[in-house]
Protein backbone atom coordinates (compact mmCIF):
# COMPACT_ATOMS: atom_id res chain seq x y z
CA UNK A 1 0.00 0.00 0.00
CA UNK A 2 1.35 3.12 -0.66
CA UNK A 3 0.99 5.68 1.83
CA UNK A 4 1.22 9.31 2.74
CA UNK A 5 2.19 10.92 6.49
CA UNK A 6 0.90 13.70 8.11
CA UNK A 7 2.30 15.55 11.55
CA UNK A 8 1.02 18.33 13.29
CA UNK A 9 3.93 19.21 15.93
CA UNK A 10 2.87 21.59 18.57
CA UNK A 11 4.08 23.24 21.64
CA UNK A 12 1.40 20.87 23.28
CA UNK A 13 1.00 18.11 21.71
CA UNK A 14 1.94 15.98 18.22
CA UNK A 15 -0.51 14.27 16.00
CA UNK A 16 0.50 11.99 13.73
CA UNK A 17 -1.94 10.44 10.63
CA UNK A 18 -1.27 7.76 8.22
CA UNK A 19 -3.23 8.18 4.82
CA UNK A 20 -3.73 6.43 1.76
CA UNK A 21 -3.62 8.41 -1.48
CA UNK A 22 -7.35 8.61 -1.49
CA UNK A 23 -7.23 10.26 1.19
CA UNK A 24 -8.69 7.90 3.95
CA UNK A 25 -6.65 8.02 7.37
CA UNK A 26 -5.52 4.50 8.40
CA UNK A 27 -3.77 5.14 11.36
CA UNK A 28 -3.65 8.33 14.40
CA UNK A 29 -1.02 8.41 17.35
CA UNK A 30 -1.22 11.34 19.63
CA UNK A 31 2.19 11.69 22.27
CA UNK A 32 3.75 15.01 23.56
CA UNK A 33 5.20 18.30 22.26
CA UNK A 34 7.71 18.30 19.80
CA UNK A 35 8.85 21.94 19.79
CA UNK A 36 12.68 21.86 20.17
CA UNK A 37 12.75 25.22 21.05
CA UNK A 38 10.97 24.34 24.37
CA UNK A 39 12.19 20.93 25.43
CA UNK A 40 15.62 20.42 23.21
CA UNK A 41 16.20 19.04 19.39
CA UNK A 42 17.10 15.91 21.31
CA UNK A 43 13.60 15.95 22.64
CA UNK A 44 12.14 16.69 19.70
CA UNK A 45 13.62 14.21 17.59
CA UNK A 46 12.85 11.50 20.31
CA UNK A 47 9.15 12.05 19.91
CA UNK A 48 9.20 12.64 16.01
CA UNK A 49 10.73 8.93 15.90
CA UNK A 50 8.59 7.24 18.60
CA UNK A 51 5.64 8.82 16.70
CA UNK A 52 6.60 7.87 12.93
CA UNK A 53 7.04 4.56 14.22
CA UNK A 54 4.24 3.80 15.42
CA UNK A 55 1.85 4.63 12.75
CA UNK A 56 4.56 3.32 10.22
CA UNK A 57 3.07 -0.35 11.87
CA UNK A 58 0.39 0.03 9.72
CA UNK A 59 2.47 1.45 6.41
CA UNK A 60 2.74 -1.19 3.69
CA UNK A 61 4.93 -0.40 0.49
CA UNK A 62 6.13 3.08 -0.76
CA UNK A 63 6.04 6.33 1.01
CA UNK A 64 4.53 8.66 -1.43
CA UNK A 65 5.38 11.69 0.58
CA UNK A 66 4.82 13.88 4.39
CA UNK A 67 4.63 17.02 5.36
CA UNK A 68 5.47 17.70 9.04
CA UNK A 69 4.13 21.01 10.23
CA UNK A 70 6.15 21.99 13.09
CA UNK A 71 5.98 24.69 15.69
CA UNK A 72 9.14 26.79 16.80
CA UNK A 73 10.11 26.60 12.07
CA UNK A 74 10.61 30.30 12.32
CA UNK A 75 14.11 31.27 10.80
CA UNK A 76 16.96 29.59 8.86
CA UNK A 77 18.43 28.40 11.94
CA UNK A 78 15.01 26.23 12.97
CA UNK A 79 14.83 25.23 8.87
CA UNK A 80 18.61 23.59 9.41
CA UNK A 81 17.72 22.13 12.57
CA UNK A 82 14.16 20.37 11.54
CA UNK A 83 16.10 19.75 8.30
CA UNK A 84 18.60 17.45 10.11
CA UNK A 85 15.81 16.04 11.77
CA UNK A 86 14.42 14.81 8.80
CA UNK A 87 17.43 13.01 7.32
CA UNK A 88 18.28 11.63 9.82
CA UNK A 89 14.68 10.04 10.59
CA UNK A 90 13.39 9.50 6.70
CA UNK A 91 17.23 8.82 5.42
CA UNK A 92 16.90 8.24 1.15
CA UNK A 93 13.21 9.35 1.53
CA UNK A 94 14.07 12.77 3.14
CA UNK A 95 13.63 14.67 -0.41
CA UNK A 96 9.69 13.44 0.10
CA UNK A 97 9.17 15.21 3.24
CA UNK A 98 8.13 18.64 3.53
CA UNK A 99 8.56 20.74 6.44
CA UNK A 100 6.17 23.94 7.32
CA UNK A 101 5.62 25.82 10.02
CA UNK A 102 2.48 24.41 12.03
CA UNK A 103 0.85 27.90 11.77
CA UNK A 104 0.70 27.41 7.79
CA UNK A 105 -1.34 23.94 8.53
CA UNK A 106 -3.66 25.35 10.88
CA UNK A 107 -4.93 27.83 7.47
CA UNK A 108 -5.04 24.42 5.29
CA UNK A 109 -7.29 22.37 7.64
CA UNK A 110 -9.93 25.01 7.23
CA UNK A 111 -9.47 25.92 3.43
CA UNK A 112 -8.05 22.13 2.40
CA UNK A 113 -5.52 23.65 -0.08
CA UNK A 114 -7.16 27.02 -1.39
CA UNK A 115 -5.62 30.19 -0.96
CA UNK A 116 -7.16 32.27 2.56
CA UNK A 117 -6.01 33.89 5.59
CA UNK A 118 -5.59 31.95 9.13
CA UNK A 119 -5.64 34.03 12.17
CA UNK A 120 -4.37 31.81 15.37
CA UNK A 121 -5.58 32.29 18.69
CA UNK A 122 -4.19 30.09 21.60
CA UNK A 123 -1.52 30.38 23.89
CA UNK A 124 0.02 32.42 21.69
CA UNK A 125 -1.18 34.20 18.04
CA UNK A 126 -0.60 35.01 15.06
CA UNK A 127 -1.93 35.67 11.28
CA UNK A 128 -0.62 33.73 8.17
CA UNK A 129 -1.94 33.91 4.62
CA UNK A 130 -1.48 32.63 1.27
CA UNK A 131 -2.81 33.88 -1.91
CA UNK A 132 -3.45 32.05 -5.09
CA UNK A 133 -0.11 32.52 -6.65
CA UNK A 134 1.60 30.99 -3.80
CA UNK A 135 2.81 34.08 -1.94
CA UNK A 136 2.85 34.23 1.60
CA UNK A 137 2.59 36.40 4.02
CA UNK A 138 2.48 36.33 7.99
CA UNK A 139 2.02 39.07 10.73
CA UNK A 140 2.29 38.32 14.58
CA UNK A 141 3.99 35.22 16.35
CA UNK A 142 6.54 37.40 18.07
CA UNK A 143 6.01 34.88 21.48
CA UNK A 144 4.68 35.94 24.52
CA UNK A 145 7.29 38.78 26.17
CA UNK A 146 7.06 41.16 22.65
CA UNK A 147 3.76 39.98 21.07
CA UNK A 148 0.71 37.40 21.05
CA UNK A 149 -1.31 40.04 21.09
CA UNK A 150 -5.19 39.07 20.97
CA UNK A 151 -4.15 35.81 22.45
CA UNK A 152 -5.06 33.67 25.28
CA UNK A 153 -1.63 34.45 27.15
CA UNK A 154 -2.46 38.59 26.08
CA UNK A 155 -5.84 38.00 27.58
CA UNK A 156 -4.85 36.29 30.37
CA UNK A 157 -2.53 38.79 31.60
CA UNK A 158 -4.83 41.46 30.76
CA UNK A 159 -7.50 40.06 33.63
CA UNK A 160 -4.45 39.72 35.78
CA UNK A 161 -3.26 43.40 35.20
CA UNK A 162 -7.19 45.04 35.39
CA UNK A 163 -7.57 42.82 38.48
CA UNK A 164 -4.62 44.43 40.33
CA UNK A 165 -5.69 47.88 39.32
CA UNK A 166 -9.29 47.51 40.97
CA UNK A 167 -8.09 46.17 43.81
CA UNK A 168 -5.87 49.40 43.99
CA UNK A 169 -8.67 51.38 42.94
CA UNK A 170 -6.82 53.21 40.03
CA UNK A 171 -8.93 51.30 37.95
CA UNK A 172 -13.04 50.57 37.72
CA UNK A 173 -14.45 47.85 39.54
CA UNK A 174 -14.45 44.43 37.80
CA UNK A 175 -15.19 40.69 38.87
CA UNK A 176 -12.33 39.09 37.71
CA UNK A 177 -10.06 39.13 40.42
CA UNK A 178 -12.88 36.92 42.30
CA UNK A 179 -12.76 34.98 39.34
CA UNK A 180 -9.06 34.49 39.10
CA UNK A 181 -8.83 33.89 43.29
CA UNK A 182 -11.57 31.59 43.33
CA UNK A 183 -9.65 29.57 40.55
CA UNK A 184 -5.43 29.42 41.55
CA UNK A 185 -7.17 29.42 45.16
CA UNK A 186 -5.00 32.00 46.82
CA UNK A 187 -5.46 35.70 47.40
CA UNK A 188 -4.58 38.10 44.29
CA UNK A 189 -1.81 39.33 46.03
CA UNK A 190 -0.33 36.12 46.83
CA UNK A 191 -0.62 34.80 43.30
CA UNK A 192 1.48 38.03 41.84
CA UNK A 193 4.22 37.69 44.39
CA UNK A 194 4.54 33.88 43.25
CA UNK A 195 3.93 34.52 39.73
CA UNK A 196 6.67 37.88 40.12
CA UNK A 197 9.37 35.11 41.79
CA UNK A 198 8.52 32.35 39.69
CA UNK A 199 8.08 32.95 36.06
CA UNK A 200 4.62 30.76 35.39
CA UNK A 201 4.70 30.83 31.52
CA UNK A 202 2.33 31.06 28.79
CA UNK A 203 0.57 28.61 29.30
CA UNK A 204 -0.52 29.47 33.23
CA UNK A 205 -1.49 33.03 32.37
CA UNK A 206 -3.19 32.26 29.74
CA UNK A 207 -5.44 29.46 31.63
CA UNK A 208 -6.96 32.57 32.88
CA UNK A 209 -8.62 33.53 29.44
CA UNK A 210 -12.05 31.61 30.05
CA UNK A 211 -12.72 33.64 33.57
CA UNK A 212 -12.41 36.71 31.13
CA UNK A 213 -15.55 35.69 28.79
CA UNK A 214 -17.44 34.47 31.88
CA UNK A 215 -17.07 37.90 33.44
CA UNK A 216 -18.23 39.50 29.78
CA UNK A 217 -20.65 37.22 29.55
CA UNK A 218 -21.83 38.35 33.29
CA UNK A 219 -22.28 42.44 32.11
CA UNK A 220 -18.55 43.23 33.54
CA UNK A 221 -17.41 46.03 31.84
CA UNK A 222 -13.54 45.27 32.36
CA UNK A 223 -13.11 42.11 30.90
CA UNK A 224 -15.39 42.96 27.76
CA UNK A 225 -12.96 45.40 27.19
CA UNK A 226 -10.12 43.37 26.92
CA UNK A 227 -11.96 40.85 24.71
CA UNK A 228 -12.63 43.97 22.54
CA UNK A 229 -9.22 45.05 22.58
CA UNK A 230 -7.93 41.27 22.07
CA UNK A 231 -10.00 40.84 18.84
CA UNK A 232 -9.06 44.49 17.26
CA UNK A 233 -5.38 42.86 17.63
CA UNK A 234 -6.35 39.94 16.45
CA UNK A 235 -8.07 41.64 13.24
CA UNK A 236 -4.76 44.05 12.42
CA UNK A 237 -2.87 41.11 12.21
CA UNK A 238 -5.25 39.74 9.45
CA UNK A 239 -5.29 43.39 8.16
CA UNK A 240 -1.76 43.09 7.73
CA UNK A 241 -1.33 40.07 5.43
CA UNK A 242 -4.64 41.12 3.53
CA UNK A 243 -2.63 44.30 2.73
CA UNK A 244 0.86 42.28 1.51
CA UNK A 245 -1.15 40.06 -0.15
CA UNK A 246 -3.56 40.18 -3.66
CA UNK A 247 -6.10 37.47 -3.95
CA UNK A 248 -7.83 36.74 -7.00
CA UNK A 249 -10.95 35.75 -5.63
CA UNK A 250 -14.17 36.32 -3.15
CA UNK A 251 -14.84 35.74 -0.78
CA UNK A 252 -11.85 35.41 0.81
CA UNK A 253 -11.37 32.47 3.27
CA UNK A 254 -10.29 33.31 6.78
CA UNK A 255 -9.81 30.63 9.13
CA UNK A 256 -9.89 31.35 12.97
CA UNK A 257 -8.12 29.04 14.60
CA UNK A 258 -7.06 28.46 18.17
CA UNK A 259 -8.68 27.78 21.87
CA UNK A 260 -9.66 31.57 22.52
CA UNK A 261 -12.11 31.53 19.66
CA UNK A 262 -14.00 28.92 22.03
CA UNK A 263 -15.19 32.98 23.63
CA UNK A 264 -18.37 33.57 21.72
CA UNK A 265 -17.67 37.27 22.39
CA UNK A 266 -14.44 36.83 21.12
CA UNK A 267 -15.03 35.04 18.12
CA UNK A 268 -17.90 37.31 17.07
CA UNK A 269 -16.16 40.44 17.70
CA UNK A 270 -13.52 39.39 15.50
CA UNK A 271 -15.65 38.22 12.42
CA UNK A 272 -18.09 41.85 12.87
CA UNK A 273 -14.17 43.74 12.73
CA UNK A 274 -12.59 41.33 9.41
CA UNK A 275 -16.23 42.02 7.87
CA UNK A 276 -15.95 45.57 9.08
CA UNK A 277 -12.55 46.40 7.88
CA UNK A 278 -11.39 43.93 5.21
CA UNK A 279 -15.13 43.44 3.35
CA UNK A 280 -15.82 40.25 1.25
CA UNK A 281 -14.50 37.52 3.86
CA UNK A 282 -15.85 34.60 4.85
CA UNK A 283 -14.92 33.55 8.54
CA UNK A 284 -14.54 29.76 8.80
CA UNK A 285 -14.08 27.65 12.15
CA UNK A 286 -12.36 24.39 10.97
CA UNK A 287 -14.85 21.46 11.33
CA UNK A 288 -11.08 19.51 11.39
CA UNK A 289 -7.76 19.06 13.40
CA UNK A 290 -4.61 21.05 12.13
CA UNK A 291 -3.14 17.52 11.01
CA UNK A 292 -5.59 17.53 8.33
CA UNK A 293 -3.79 20.35 7.00
CA UNK A 294 -0.48 18.25 6.97
CA UNK A 295 -2.60 15.57 4.67
CA UNK A 296 -3.29 18.43 2.35
CA UNK A 297 0.28 19.52 2.10
CA UNK A 298 1.62 15.93 1.78
CA UNK A 299 -0.89 15.20 -1.11
CA UNK A 300 0.06 17.92 -2.40
CA UNK A 301 3.75 17.52 -2.20
CA UNK A 302 3.39 13.87 -3.62
CA UNK A 303 1.86 15.61 -6.77
CA UNK A 304 -1.47 14.42 -5.71
CA UNK A 305 -4.41 15.82 -6.50
CA UNK A 306 -6.60 16.96 -3.67
CA UNK A 307 -9.77 15.85 -5.00
CA UNK A 308 -13.27 15.99 -3.83
CA UNK A 309 -12.76 12.35 -2.76
CA UNK A 310 -10.09 13.16 -0.97
CA UNK A 311 -11.58 15.92 1.37
CA UNK A 312 -14.64 13.83 1.91
CA UNK A 313 -12.34 10.95 3.22
CA UNK A 314 -11.03 13.09 4.69
CA UNK A 315 -13.69 14.47 6.79
CA UNK A 316 -15.03 11.28 7.68
CA UNK A 317 -11.71 10.56 9.07
CA UNK A 318 -10.68 13.32 10.84
CA UNK A 319 -14.31 14.54 12.02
Amino acid sequence: MAYLLAVDGGGTKTEFALMEPDGKIVRRVSLGPSNYQNIGADAARNVLRDGLSQVAEEARGELLGACLGLAGLDTAQDERIYSAMVGDLFGDAAAKVRIENDCFIALHCGTLGAAGIAIIAGTGSMAIGMNEAGERARSGGWGYRFGDEGSGYYIGYQALVRAVRARDGRAPETQLAALIEEKVGMPLFDLVVRYTAEDPGPDAVGALAPLVTEAALAGDEVARRILTDAAAELVLAARAVWNRLSFASRPVPIVLSGGAFRSDPLREQVQAGLSEQLGDVECILPALPPVAGACVLALEHAGLAVTDEVKANLKASLT
